[in-house]
């Protein structure tokens, strides 16, 4: 539970989350009680080295690109791949992500 409360964090309270295979998500709550009942404690997310890159909004803040792996915690297996992309806002000090797009969901060989 603390890291999902660190992980909520992340996310403003508006997000909107587009999964290829799951559709789509339109606030935060709803998102992270997916990723409670169907991640959390199951799947290990892992970048792909190499494949993050940032770009600037200019007077908004970020958009990040990359692809990560999933592994299953109770075999250690990296089964699966996708790419995604996240919008990211500044407002003061504080980065909070808006959308998310997570797609191109396969096998990871």
């Amino acid at each position: 539970p603390q890291e999902l409360d660190k992980h909520a964090s992340f996310f403003a309270a508006d997000v909107e989350f587009y999964h290829d295979n799951g559709g789509v998500t339109w606030d935060r709550d709803s998102m992270i009680a997916n990723t409670k009942n169907n991640a959390c404690g199951h799947y290990t997310r892992k970048l792909v080295e190499g494949s993050f890159n940032v770009h600037s909004i200019k007077d908004f803040g970020a958009i990040t690109e990359g692809v990560h792996i999933f592994c299953q915690n109770k075999t250690n297996q990296c089964e699966g791949k996708a790419d995604f992309v996240m919008v990211w806002r500044k407002v003061d000090d504080k980065w909070q992500i808006t959308r998310v797009l997570s797609y191109g969901h396969r096998e990871n060989k």
